[in-house]
Parts: C-alpha cells; structure tokens; sequence
C-alpha cells in the first residue's frame, strides 16, 4: 500500500513538473513572438525611427498578449495563491502591459496633432469612433454573458449594461478611460488657444481619474462592474500623461538618450528590478484590500500606488531604450497588429469558462483559451468592419450620388436601412434605460420607507422573534430582492442583536489551514466586505452599530455569545437560501434540509467552531481550511 502511494505520488509530482514547465512556455513564445526576425543595432547605431508607428504596434501585441496571459495565470494561481511555476509571476505584472497601451496612446495622439494638419477635424471619426463603436457592440455580447452568469438581476443592470455604464467586460475599463480621454483631449486642444496650457489641462484630467479610483472602494455589488472601482482603475492611468510629455518633448529625449545610453541602460534596469522589489513588497504587505466597511485603507493604498507607479515609469523607460536599438519585423507581429483591439475586448469570453474542467491541464486550457480568442477576434473584425462599413455610409450619404449606379445607390440605401435598425433599438435601450432608473428611485424611496417601518417593529419585538430589515437577492431566478428575515437574539441599549435567519454561501474559515484568530482571518474579510455590501442595503446600513467585540458592523456569533444569550436549537438551526443551495457546495443535511454554518473563534485557533444542521454547537471540530460551512451574519441595530 505504501509502495502505491508512492508511486502515485511521484506521477503526481511528475505531472506538476511538466505542467509548470509547459505553462512557462506562453511567456516565452511571447517574447519570441516581439523579437522574431528583430535587428539588433551595433553599438553606438540607434533606431532613428523609434518610438514610432511600428513600435506602437509591435508593443501593443505584446500587451495585448500579455494581458492575456496574466488573467491566464491569475485565473490559475489565484492571483498567485498557488504556485505554478514561473508563470505564477504573470499574475503581478498585467499592471506593466496596460502601462504600455496607455503610454503608446498619450505618445500617439501628441505626435499626430503635431505632425497632421487638422488632425482635430477628423477626430472624431478617425479615433473616438474607432474605440466607441466596437465598445458598444461588444457591450452587447457581454450583456447576454452577464445575463447566463446571474450578473445581471434586474432592468437597470441590463441597461447601463447595454451602454457600458455597468460592465460586465472586465477588461472594458481601459476603453472607459481612453474614451474619457479622447473626449477630453479634442476639447482641450480645440478651445484651448495657448500651447502649453494644453498638455497640463489634459493631465489634470487623467489626475483626476486617478484620483476619482483612489478614493473610491472595490466594487462588492453583484455585477462588480460599476466605474472607478478597483485598483485597475488607476495605478496606470498617469502613464498615459508620461506618453504625452515624451510625445511632446520626443527628440530632446531622444538624444538626451542617445548620449547618455551606455550608462542609463545597466541604471535604468538595477532601478526597474529594486522597484520591483518595492512593488512586490508594497503588494503583499500594504495593498489596495486592507479596506473594510468602515475604514478606507488610503494609507496602505497610497503606499502601494506610488511603488507601482514607479515601477511602471521604470518599465517604460527601460522599454523606450531597448526600442533605439531594436527594429521589429515579423509577419507574425504584421497579421496580429491587426487584430489587437478586438484580442482585447474579446478575451473575456473566451475565457469564461477557465478552469471548469478540472482534469485538464493548465497548459492545455492556456492554448485552447489562447487560439479560441485569436479565432473570436478575426471574427470580431469582420463583424465590426461589416457595421463600421454601414455607419461609414449613412454618414457620408454616398446613396445621393447621382453618378452612381442603380445597383450602388440601392445597397447604399440598405446600409442606411441598417444604421437607422441600430439607431432605432439604442433609442429603445435609452427609453429602456429612463424607465428603469425612475423605477429603481421609487423602489429605493419604497425601500427606505420599508426600512423605517421594519425598525419601528423590532422596537416592539421580543427575543427569538422573527423580524424583517433589510433586501437581499437570495434566489436569482425571482425578479429583485426578497426582505431579509432575522431572528431577534437580544436588545441592549436601544439596539437590537439580530441573526440571520438563513444561511449564505459556503467559504473557508481561513484559507490556509494554520493557526488564526477572527480579526485575522479570511472569512471576516468576507464577512465584513462582501457580505456586508451584498447583503444589508444602503439604507438599513445607515443604522447598523458596531459590535463591541469584533468592531465591526457585520460579523460572526461567537460560542460565547451562544451560550450567554440562550440560543435554543430550533433557532440556530438554520436553511440555505435558494442561492446558496443551488449553486453553491454548501453542506446540508440530507434529512432536515438544515445548512452547517460557522462561529466565531476569537482566540488563536486552527479548529473552528460549527453550528450543526440539527442546531448543536461543536466546539473547535473542524479544520480552518474547510470550505463547506455556511456564513450566517449577525448585526446590531440601532432603534433610536
């Protein structure tokens, strides 16, 4: 029996080697799908036409790539939670490929202003459209993949959906911004007459993006798709004024370079791997996840922000002088620079279904996923060629050319036939749009009256009744959220202890198992975050009161708090909501139905505490690491 272990064991290993070794080679190929066929300089030779259009393209394949291979990796590792390998990096650096597309746009838009004529009579046309059009026709796509992932709930949610005010394209953030910023440098560089003012009023636009991130908290709603919430939203944004600058002020720099190469080149490359120390250290120490319902974490946030802007400046200067003494040139960069807009929107469908074959080897799902997203972006192409080809069209009023033929001026009129369709279901989707927004203010004011009223009846109740507060979506297959139901456990001090009478989803205790307290653990910041956004509404939060022993608004019972407040079985027994049942592995008895939920530990433990199916307390039985028991919230409500 040992023997067989072992051996299972070894071929365990064995397939772990070959499958780290296998995933190391997308990042390699990466590298040799840049430098393939590239020339490389002799020394004291430079690539006078660096910087330029070929460059552009060259490195945005790469990001674009890139991009994928670390959503890949994060996806495979869980943002690096599980070792795989080399390619566990892959997971931390995407912030270095979206530095590239927001370097090479500040740098491309300056130099084309500078260098065409009336470069700001076809904007428009020539640049806001050509992001905006496949934006919102992706937007459409995403919808229908919102809507079977259980993203989308509710009217409102499908039409900022439809618009992109919501997004459920995840990688859509970046194309918010450019537009914003598109928007903002047409404004700018057409009303604004005096020259330097120009570049400083764009930047503080993209200031004040970043700032607008920062200062807001992740998104912890159902369709986590809402603006400027999470950190993707700008610890790269500021590069895009870096490209400005280095557009504007493009061959001073590059002389500057030029003389001083010999020496920037080993400095700039110490610096870029020390900031990569930094950054990793600020990550995983400071972070931009340290915030809680109360607290914000600017601090820690500031912290980690600065590391990975520098990193970030580093990175891009150490690529602008590898690009002086490399020229690019592959038919392979040739045929995909075509397609790196559309590998970019298209990649989270594509990816959709990572990691659901569990028997499949990472490396396998990295190619499948890899050669499924260039196949959907040729064909993205054609169909936004196919549509671009029409509004073209109807802009022009080609079908008034009298020069025409018959046949010509018909189909140019059927395009506008077509334009018209599109014009006439968006104006559809923003009547849609109208309706529901008004709808959900008169849910939310229907809610908040609600919320008064549910307060004025815990103030009468007594202990171990049932009480409503708050709205929740506990069964995604009914329309809008169900009134939360809640067992009154104690009432001190004009506020009301309240357990929930269900039980939500299943999550580890502490996801690794070790030795934790609450405070500490993974499931408080589950607990304190998730749950606490998800479940209470923005109007009963206004009058949830912190707990005096945990400090937060949202937690866990303790045994304790059990025994001190005499909670009987047929109260701490407790049912899964719909959701939690049918889409979760939570751990329900087969007999009563009942759900195993957690306690509260507040000392050091690597055994929690458990409420069983049958409403018993067993002290310290299970394994922090269990990822089956229930989270079933308590609150304080004040009734002042």
């Amino acid at each position: 029996m040992y023997r067989e272990q072992t051996i299972l064991l070894n071929n365990y290993d064995n397939i772990n080697t070959l499958n780290f070794v296998l995933l190391t080679v997308f990042p390699i190929l990466l590298f040799f799908i840049l430098f393939f066929k590239c020339k490389i300089l002799k020394k004291n030779e430079f690539n006078e036409d660096a910087f330029g259009i070929n460059d552009a393209k060259a490195l945005q394949v790469f990001a674009a790539f890139g991009i994928l291979i670390h959503h890949l990796s994060g996806a495979s590792t869980n943002y690096g939670d599980v070792f795989k390998g080399p390619i566990t990096v892959m997971s931390f650096v995407g912030i270095l490929f979206t530095s590239i597309f927001f370097f090479f746009s500040g740098f491309g838009l300056i130099r084309s202003y500078e260098s065409k004529e009336n470069y700001l009579d076809g904007f428009v046309r020539s640049k806001f459209m050509a992001v905006f059009v496949p934006f919102m026709i992706t937007n459409l796509l995403y919808v229908l993949i919102g809507l079977s992932q259980g993203r989308i709930t509710d009217a409102l949610s499908f039409f900022t959906s439809v618009f992109g005010i919501t997004l459920i394209n995840t990688n859509a953030w970046f194309i918010v911004e450019i537009l914003i910023l598109y928007i903002a440098f047409y404004l700018i560089f057409k009303n604004i007459k005096t020259e330097k003012y120009k570049i400083p009023a764009l930047s503080l636009v993209a200031f004040l993006m970043t700032l607008t991130g920062f200062l807001l908290k992740h998104d912890y709603t159902r369709i986590n798709g809402h603006w400027f919430r999470g950190e993707w939203w700008f610890n790269t944004t500021m590069i895009f004024v870096l490209g400005l600058i280095f557009g504007k002020n493009r061959d001073v720099i590059f002389e500057f370079l030029k003389k001083n190469y010999s020496k920037l080149l080993p400095a700039n490359f110490a610096l870029l791997i020390l900031s990569a120390i930094f950054e990793s250290y600020a990550r995983n120490n400071m972070s931009y996840y340290v915030e809680t319902y109360t607290y914000y974490g600017y601090p820690e946030k500031l912290v980690t922000y600065i590391s990975q802007t520098i990193f970030c400046v580093l990175f891009i200067t150490f690529t602008m002088l590898i690009l002086m003494k490399v020229k690019f040139g592959n038919r392979i960069l040739k045929f995909l620079s075509v397609y790196t807009f559309e590998i970019y929107l298209i990649q989270d469908i594509c990816m959709l279904n990572y990691g659901y074959d569990e028997q499949a080897p990472d490396w396998l799902l990295f190619a499948v996923i890899i050669i499924a997203t260039v196949g959907c972006a040729i064909l993205l192409k054609v169909i936004l060629k196919f549509v671009n080809d029409r509004i073209n069209s109807f802009i022009d009023r080609k079908y008034e050319d009298e020069n025409l033929t018959i046949e010509k001026r018909a189909r140019y009129k059927n395009d506008v036939t077509i334009v018209k369709g599109f014009i006439l279901f968006y104006a559809l989707m923003a009547a849609g749009l109208v309706i529901s927004a008004f709808t959900q203010i008169k849910i939310t004011y229907h809610e908040n009256s609600s919320v008064i009223e549910q307060v004025e009846a815990i103030k009468g109740s007594e202990q171990f009744d049932e009480v409503s507060f708050g709205y929740f979506d506990t069964d995604s297959f009914t329309d809008g959220n169900e009134t939360l139901v809640w067992y009154v456990i104690a009432k001190e001090d004009n506020k009301a202890l309240l357990l929930m009478k269900d039980s939500l989803y299943p999550y580890a205790y502490n996801k690794t198992f070790e030795e934790t307290t609450y405070k500490d653990s993974d499931i408080r910041d589950i607990v304190i975050n998730e749950v606490c956004y998800e479940v209470i509404n923005n109007t009963a939060r206004k009058y949830l009161v912190d707990d005096s022993v945990t400090g937060d608004k949202v937690f866990l019972l303790s045994e304790e708090e059990v025994r001190k407040y005499d909670i009987p079985a047929d109260v701490l027994m407790s049912k899964p909501t719909k959701d939690a049942k049918e889409f979760t592995g939570i751990l329900i008895d087969k007999h009563n139905k009942n759900a195993y939920w957690w306690l509260r530990n507040d000392g050091l433990t690597i055994n929690a505490s458990v409420v069983d199916s049958n409403g018993n307390v067993n002290s310290s039985a299970e394994e922090v690491s269990r990822t089956r028991f229930a989270i079933r919230p308590a609150i304080w409500v004040n009734l002042n």
